[in-house]
């Protein structure tokens, strides 16, 4: 048994060495013609990816180059560099070219060596590389051999990937001949992205149509899965731009986000997160793993992160599986067709990684095995959502008929019933209506006349004691029989003017009151300069006191519509403020403005003016304030809020401009107010 276990040892090592001894040409004689160098193709690996065509021209590395297998050399997902080596001789007049199929390769490095061992060409290209930079303007790596004489070369072809498959089949042919082939790929590669854009358009019509998320997460995994395949046959660098040449390395960024698209169709077309919760939280979390390959791939872990995507999609694609079976076993109908149809997407996987581990040979049925299975898988899913629709619609229609014939039954029960409390529910609907009304609108008074009484109890608590002390010490003053004529006059003055702040505040809670009667809208015609005349008339005696100019520059004989008091009241009121907040010596104007039909009334005082704050609190109620004058005089603090108010009522609009130190301007702006007559006069 030893000696027969030597012997075919012995045989098959002299087999192996006659192999390697064999010395083969690919002799280029036909311009027509493919020439597949695969049968005298030798190869190495270089594992650390530090030796040069100079080390590889040593003999000790020369021994190392082994003959392919298969008609398609493929050495797996690797990082390392491959070098493959052939001899050729051309008996055609002009230079033939090669071609590496395999666009996704980051570098491709071609030496040419002559008899006497000599580099005589060396061009290098990869991915990295433009289109528009390369010899020929092509995603493919199509270059010229350089070989334009009938002498015996030695080609070397270093190839190199760090996010797909080390895989090159080579060609050598006439330039004419390869664009020639070049339109049936092309013809191939346009029907299959036609499809994937019509499939994606198509299912996000629906989901945009029907708002069902199985639609919006399987139209996103076919764009993921069209876009890598994109890249992997050098779509990408063409078409998506071809300043950015480094599509390819992220190639496990776009697989892993097809996988978490693949999962949460998977989720929503299984209805896993009901049918089989459990499973549903395990699909979740292999959303979590391809989360951590995007996180490498972006970091620049290229190799680790394509690995990475491999294993977890071989995990992720049985394990749909199992979700889809034990959906089926649950009942769930559509299930069947899902699993139907990821089976074919699950067969192309397992070819695939048969031949990237070497298992079986590649060739051209299971070169393109995943993009062929990717499709078949996208066009049976897309019967499967059909299917699901029409399951959704027939049990649509039986939900509504049978709602329907309820409904009827329920009517016809009902609808005596109806007849007797009807009339009994309307004239309880009509009095329950009648209360409702009664108690809003005696809430509503009651409201108004609790705020109203409440406003002028503190106007009055507040405001109407001081005046009225202050009268009360007047007259002890005046009982006081030692007073000259002098001192006398003197009182009588300050009780005239504190009479007259007292009667102003009368005034003003008096209008108030009568501002609550909503009747109160009358509008008149009046002459606006001699309202304003008789307003500062009013008030000549106290600016007098303080040496104040008031001048009225209304126009005259200039009439407007609005109602008189209203006007009467927010005038004295200003002219009041105006006085009290001007010191001596100082002037008060008051101006006119005409806009069309509406006008604006100006009180323009050279007072002390006011901050920023105590503007934003002027004409707020709830920030009641009373502020003493230049010459401490005692105010209301009620005029500018009942003066907002009332101006409010009538469709007016009452503002002010002031800075401290530069006095105060109240603008008073009337809707409506000047006559078409005057207007046109004007």
């Amino acid at each position: 048994m030893k000696k027969l276990i030597f012997s075919i040892c012995v045989i098959l090592s002299t087999g192996y060495t006659l192999v390697n001894a064999q010395e083969t040409i690919v002799k280029i004689l036909n311009d027509d013609t493919f020439y597949n160098p695969a049968s005298q193709l030798t190869f190495m690996t270089d594992i650390n990816n530090t030796l040069k065509i100079s080390d590889i021209l040593k003999p000790e590395y020369q021994k190392e180059f082994i003959h392919v297998s298969g008609e398609i050399p493929a050495f797996g997902m690797i990082s390392s560099s491959v070098w493959m080596k052939f001899s050729v001789q051309n008996f055609l007049d002009s230079s033939p070219y090669i071609k590496i199929v395999n666009p996704a390769l980051d570098t491709v490095e071609y030496f040419l060596i002559n008899n006497l061992g000599q580099l005589v060409h060396h061009h290098l290209t990869g991915d990295f590389e433009k289109v528009n930079d390369r010899t020929i303007r092509s995603w493919e790596f199509l270059q010229d051999m350089n070989i334009k004489d009938s002498e015996k070369y030695t080609c070397y072809v270093k190839i190199s990937s760090v996010s797909s498959s080390v895989t090159a089949s080579i060609q050598i042919a006439h330039l004419k001949k390869f664009y020639e082939s070049k339109n049936s790929e092309a013809i191939w590669q346009g029907l299959y992205f036609g499809l994937i854009l019509f499939m994606l358009v198509s299912n996000l019509f629906l989901f945009f149509s029907l708002r069902e998320n199985s639609y919006l997460y399987f139209g996103l995994f076919i764009a993921c899965i069209g876009l890598m395949f994109a890249l992997l046959n050098g779509f990408g660098i063409q078409y998506l731009g071809d300043d950015l040449v480094i599509y390819n390395i992220y190639v496990p960024l776009v697989g892993s986000l097809a996988g978490i698209f693949i999962i949460l169709f998977t989720s929503s077309f299984l209805n896993a997160r009901i049918k089989t919760p459990k499973l549903h939280i395990w699909l979740l979390s292999l959303i979590g793993l391809y989360i951590i390959i995007i996180g490498m791939n972006v970091a620049g872990l290229h190799f680790i992160s394509s690995q990475l995507l491999l294993y977890n999609s071989i995990f992720v694609l049985f394990f749909i599986m199992f979700v889809a079976i034990k959906a089926w076993s649950d009942g769930f109908v559509p299930s069947k067709y899902f699993l139907f149809s990821w089976s074919f997407f699950v067969s192309g996987f397992i070819i695939f990684l048969l031949r990237e581990y070497g298992l079986i040979e590649v060739n051209k049925f299971n070169g393109n095995i995943l993009q062929v299975s990717s499709t078949i898988t996208i066009l049976f899913i897309s019967f499967a959502l059909s299917k699901k629709i029409n399951i959704y619609i027939d049990n649509k229609n039986e939900a509504q008929e049978l709602a329907l014939m309820t409904a009827l039954e329920n009517e016809k029960l009902v609808s005596n019933q109806n007849l007797l409390l009807e009339a009994k529910v309307l004239q309880r609907t009509i009095d329950l209506q009648q209360s409702i009304t009664t108690l809003s609108k005696q809430g509503k008074d009651l409201h108004e006349v609790n705020a109203f009484k409440d406003k002028v109890f503190s106007i009055i608590s507040h405001d109407l004691k001081s005046p009225i002390a202050t009268l009360a010490g007047l007259l002890k003053l005046m009982k006081i029989k030692s007073l000259n004529e002098l001192e006398r006059t003197k009182v009588v003055e300050s009780l005239e003017i504190a009479l007259k702040s007292t009667k102003n505040l009368l005034d003003n809670i008096l209008a108030w009151a009568n501002k609550q009667d909503k009747s109160a809208s009358d509008t008149d015609e009046i002459e606006l300069y001699s309202l304003v005349e008789d307003i500062l008339d009013l008030f000549q005696y106290q600016a007098d006191i303080k040496g104040i100019q008031l001048h009225n520059h209304a126009e005259e004989g200039f009439h407007i519509y609005t109602n008189r008091n209203m006007l009467q009241l927010v005038l004295r009121n200003l002219v009041s403020n105006a006085i009290k907040f001007t010191p001596k010596n100082g002037s008060i104007d008051v101006f006119m403005k005409q806009d069309y039909l509406d006008l604006s009334i100006l009180v323009k005082d050279s007072g002390i003016g006011m901050s920023p704050e105590t503007l934003s609190n002027l004409f707020k109620a709830n920030r009641h304030t009373s502020t003493r004058g230049t010459e401490n005089e005692k105010g209301t603090g009620l005029g500018l809020i009942l003066s907002k108010e009332f101006v409010d009522k009538y469709n007016g609009k009452l503002s002010v401009v002031s800075e401290p130190g530069k006095g105060s301007t109240f603008t008073i702006r009337l809707r409506q107010a000047i006559p078409v007559l005057e207007t046109v006069m004007n």
